[in-house]
């Protein structure tokens, strides 16, 4: 009985003890790569794996990721004392604890979702803030939001969508020191203080390399503060052997390729305007608005992809970029550069290329200080000098206004000249115009006939010259017609020349004594449509057939019409037109025509004013001077010897831009 009994008692004590070693639900899975990051534990009573999800993965839903290191044929019947492979914890062993300690003061933990890629660039790792976007990442890092698929060259992340604040990302900086840290011997675990699995193999810890930052300027010989940043490294070092002297480090310093920063940075205020910029048209007109031009030598490096600008406010200011993004150099054009007139005398046109350009629209009268960088493939930039410091100011007189100045100062000194000659009394000569000497014959042979005379001013608004033109020889016809007792007649096309065209024939007849014999219909709008316009008049011609018409002013297509109707009704034409395209109708066409700028010497000739005499004669002189030059410059040029007479002429303040 007690034999039984006895028995009984030792069954059960070993099934206890056997029992928890050998489960039959959980085999962990062997591989080399598993045992160098997890440790095999024995589940507690009470613990499920939920619990365990919580405690090494921080969410109790997480509880499937337990079949990345073990066989489990089913999750719902794991039970006390079954044995799994589990991650290590940070905290698992005290080297552990040192070596994640000192990685993470040094900023080379990545996030478990993001791996960092080798890059020849030298890089830093950030980490993602609260309400941080790739795209304002990569304003930030590249310059531009677009560029945000770049951080693919740094980084490899599966989706670009899932960053979240605290993600760490590795991006271009200047410079840094990498540490990488030999592995030690895998050691035998001891596993005499716990149950093991049978066949479960040793664990082996991975130590991370470690990565510092440094802040050290690439381009530039900085020796000193690299190895000044090695001594503090060896220090970490040295902490870490007197924790574990089988640790073993070796010291490697990568750098960028480096990349030189541009040179000659110059500052100029732009000339000739109110303070506010440039406002000009053509080959410099992207650079519009901007009051201070920056210029440089472009950089020497040839993986440079652009350049960007910094300005500081001065006397406290920080240096701030300006350019949205990188500005090319080297296609800046020598008639760009027009407005720095001194650059005239350090480049040849070969030069340009290597020059870069940017105008900058700051305020006025605020000092300022410029530095340019140079942005090269992979996103790291090269700092110049500072410039000289400048200000935007503007200026009293736009010296490229001095062609305008000195032809209005020539042409008014002329124009006195001849008004002094007027008025002492002597004769100003003017050339026969057949057009204008024919004007008496057509109106008395209307008068003659007992037919209207007919006057067609052109098209275009009052203010335009050919308008005026069309209304001084008007004034002169209806002088003429009065005195001769004819009939004249104008329909119009443009409602206020119609306007004063009628109150200049009112005024006639008053001056001459017979305001009774105005009728205002005489003067009368017709329509502003080109051609309903031209069909009146050509009916009009023949409901009324005038035995002259005068066609004066700016035409279109309508001119042919005018003449050909008054050629069919028989009346005597004298048209006048400086539109170019329409003169061969009305040559053709017409008795008389006024070529060109006869049309504006027309009302001189007919009034005998002697003030538009005057400035008619000035016109004149001035032209003959213009031509005699043309001839003088056309010998010198083909002579190929200026004598200095072309060379006034190609002088930057001769030339507006």
């Amino acid at each position: 009985m007690k034999t039984s009994i006895i028995s009984v008692i030792l069954v059960a004590l070993v099934s206890f003890v056997i029992t928890p070693l050998i489960p039959a639900e959980i085999t962990p899975k062997d591989s080399k790569e598993l045992n160098k990051s997890t440790r095999v534990i024995m589940i507690k009573p009470g613990q499920t794996l939920a619990d365990l999800a919580l405690e090494y993965f921080g969410d109790r839903k997480k509880y499937k990721q337990f079949l990345k290191y073990n066989v489990i044929t089913d999750i719902n019947s794991v039970k006390p004392g079954d044995m799994i492979r589990v991650p290590v914890l940070p905290s698992a062993e005290l080297r552990d604890q040192d070596f994640q300690s000192a990685a993470s003061a040094l900023d080379s933990e990545s996030s478990p979702n993001i791996t960092h890629r080798r890059v020849s660039g030298v890089t830093e790792i950030i980490t993602v803030q609260a309400g941080q976007t790739l795209a304002d990442l990569a304003q930030k890092y590249f310059g531009d939001r677009k560029n945000y698929k770049r951080f693919l060259e740094y980084n490899d992340i599966g989706d670009l969508n899932t960053i979240k604040a605290g993600d760490q990302l590795q991006v271009p900086i200047l410079a840094k020191v990498v540490i990488p840290v030999k592995q030690p011997e895998p050691k035998e675990v001891d596993q005499s203080s716990s149950p093991a699995k049978v066949g479960t193999k040793p664990v082996e810890k991975a130590i991370p390399p470690i990565i510092v930052e440094s802040s050290v300027q690439a381009g530039v010989d900085s020796s000193g503060d690299i190895l000044q940043e090695i001594r503090e490294i060896r220090q970490v070092l040295r902490d870490l052997q007197s924790v574990d002297p089988t640790t073993t480090t070796e010291i490697l310093v990568e750098t960028a390729e480096e990349t030189i920063p541009p040179t000659d940075i110059r500052v100029f205020d732009v000339p000739n305007d109110a303070g506010k910029g440039l406002n000009t048209k053509g080959a410099v007109s992207k650079f519009k608005g901007g009051n201070i031009v920056v210029t440089w030598i472009k950089s020497a490096s040839g993986t440079v992809t652009g350049y960007h600008v910094f300005r500081k406010q001065l006397p406290d200011g920080e240096f701030e970029k300006v350019t949205k993004k990188p500005v090319k150099a080297g296609e800046t054009k020598k008639n760009v550069l027009a407005i720095l007139p001194s650059y005239d005398r350090e480049f040849s046109p070969d030069d340009y290329t290597s020059l870069g350009f940017y105008a900058d629209k700051a305020k006025t009268n605020v000092p300022y200080m410029y530095k340019v960088a140079a942005v090269g493939e992979a996103g790291i930039i090269s700092e110049s000098a500072e410039s000289e410091e400048i200000k935007a100011v503007g200026n009293l007189i736009a010296t490229t206004k001095m062609p305008e100045l000195l032809g209005l100062l020539l042409v008014a000194a002329v124009t006195l000249y001849f008004i002094d000659k007027a008025q002492s009394g002597q004769d100003m000569f003017i050339r026969k115009i057949p057009a204008l000497d024919a004007f008496e014959e057509a109106i008395g042979r209307s008068a003659e006939m007992g037919r209207p005379v007919m006057f067609i001013p052109g098209n275009d608004d009052v203010y335009k010259s050919s308008s005026i033109a069309a209304i001084n020889i008007f004034e002169g016809a209806a002088n003429y017609a009065v005195v001769m007792q004819s009939h004249i007649m104008s329909p119009n096309q443009e409602a206020i020349v119609n306007q004063v065209l009628s109150n200049s024939l009112r005024n006639i007849f008053l001056y001459a004594g017979r305001p009774d014999l105005y009728d205002e219909y005489d003067v009368h709008f017709e329509t502003t449509d080109q051609l309903a316009f031209a069909s009146a008049i050509a009916g009009a011609m023949h409901r009324e057939r005038p035995a002259a018409i005068f066609i004066q002013g700016d035409f279109g297509a309508e001119s042919l019409i005018f003449a050909e109707n008054g050629n069919a009704v028989g009346a005597i034409q004298i048209a006048g037109t400086d539109n170019e395209k329409q003169l061969p109708y009305f040559v053709v066409a017409c008795d008389y025509t006024l070529l060109g700028e006869e049309l504006y010497a027309a009302g001189a000739y007919i009034k005998k004013d002697p003030i538009q005499i005057c400035t008619l004669k000035a016109q004149d002189v001035l032209k003959l001077a213009v031509f005699v030059c043309l001839i003088i410059g056309s010998l010198l040029a083909l002579s190929g010897s200026s004598n200095g007479i072309l060379d006034f002429f190609t002088q930057k303040w001769f030339v507006a831009i």
